[in-house]
């Protein structure tokens, strides 16, 4: 705060007068009214379109100051009420001329029945009539400002507000350029590939089941996601074994529990100084797999078409594939529905009946949920919204699971 030297009128940090007394606070340049009427004008002129209402209201601001102020000339007008630029009542006998304590926005002569206050940007002064009505025009407890400095900080706050806006878009607009785009692959220094999903919202879980319920799900963040399920090639490279009763390197590893997949997930960190792969939650699983679409199977309803996008009981001969032979879904990626289910990061619980964001399901529980569907099951079990789950430490031959990696 500052302090005034004439009065002792306890002052804001950047006032120039004293809104009391007037006097110029020491350091303070000041400024002439007509200097910053002139200053405000050039600055409406700069602006687009929608800034010329404004700069008309200025220059008639600034010709009403000028005959105000004056060149000394002690002319006496009468202005009656139905005149007056507020609306008040008459005001009388104004006095314009060169003396400072005429009113800089009414005019009136400012006597000891109506007290003067000083703007303190400028240093004009002005009645408390005045000053009362911008007051109440403004956020009540701003500083006294003049009508025409208080419109000069209006429209600089106008385009500091506009320059932000703009450096934002533009800002976006380069982080929109950078980003990848939905499907795009991306291979890690271990080789294993992965297909970037968009942040969104979408609508998760499907009224034709008990276990979920239907609710709106946003996403706030991108993410890459495997774009196959982990392989048998792959699961050795980290752990050193494999598992799985379905041999082949370009298989699926199964034969895996939740916790068997937590000990690769913090190897595979290890391995590339990284604290980025996970198990994808359940929603970030389901949002993928849809890739958009709100249907029962990320391609349509039809069952009939499910073989020519997962290996499951009807076509799958009792056994798991080799990843990525059958077609992907809108993002590019593959066997979403069947071959093996999928673990997922979440305690299995209910859903909640309103909208979230970026859940990660309940807080504890006895089981983890599981996706997607395998070769042992029916074509209802690979639909995208279904859902099981099984202990952490349990493992089968239709258990594997796919990496999430953040950005």
């Amino acid at each position: 705060m500052t302090i005034c030297t004439q009065c002792g009128k306890t002052l804001p940090n950047g006032a120039k007068f004293c809104m009391e007394c007037g006097a110029k606070i020491n350091g303070s340049p000041g400024a002439d009214i007509h200097d910053v009427v002139a200053h405000r004008s050039e600055i409406s002129q700069s602006a687009d379109s929608g800034g010329a209402k404004m700069h008309d209201v200025v220059v008639q601001k600034s010709r009403i100051s000028q005959e105000a102020k004056g060149s000394g000339d002690s002319r006496m007008h009468h202005v009656s009420g139905n005149n007056s630029q507020f609306g008040q009542a008459s005001v009388g006998s104004i006095h314009i001329g060169g003396d400072k304590r005429s009113c800089t926005i009414c005019g009136n002569y400012i006597s000891s029945d109506n007290r003067s206050l000083v703007c303190m940007e400028c240093g004009s002064h002005f009645c408390e009539t005045c000053e009362t009505f911008f007051r109440t025009e403004r956020k009540r407890g701003e500083i006294p400002l003049c009508q025409e400095c208080f419109g000069n900080t209006q429209i600089l706050q106008e385009q500091e507000q506009l320059r932000k806006q703009q450096e934002e878009e533009r800002r976006q607009k380069e982080l929109a350029a950078r980003q990848p785009q939905a499907g795009q692959v991306w291979t890690s220094p271990s080789s294993i590939e992965f297909v970037f999903i968009p942040a969104g919202t979408f609508l998760m879980g499907s009224a034709e089941l008990d276990n979920a319920i239907p609710h709106q799900v946003t996403l706030s963040k991108p993410f890459y996601l495997g774009k196959y399920q982990v392989t048998q090639r792959e699961w050795a490279m980290v752990m050193g074994h494999n598992p799985s009763e379905f041999k082949g390197d370009t298989r699926p590893v199964e034969t895996i529990s939740w916790n068997d997949c937590q000990e690769f997930i913090r190897k595979l960190n290890a391995r590339e100084g990284v604290n980025k792969y996970r198990l994808p939650t359940e929603a970030e699983w389901e949002y993928a797999c849809r890739a958009g679409s709100r249907a029962r199977f990320c391609f349509g309803d039809g069952d009939h078409i499910l073989p020519q996008y997962a290996w499951f009981g009807d076509n799958a001969g009792d056994e798991t594939h080799p990843v990525g032979k059958l077609n992907p879904n809108d993002w590019g990626l593959y066997d979403m529905h069947g071959n093996v289910w999928e673990w997922c990061y979440d305690w299995y619980g209910g859903y909640p009946a309103r909208s979230v964001t970026d859940p990660s399901g309940v807080g504890s529980g006895s089981d983890r949920v599981v996706r997607g569907g395998s070769w042992a099951g029916f074509a209802e079990c690979c639909t995208s919204a279904y859902r099981i789950a099984h202990g952490p430490g349990f493992r089968f031959n239709d258990l594997g699971l796919r990496l999430l990696r953040s950005l």
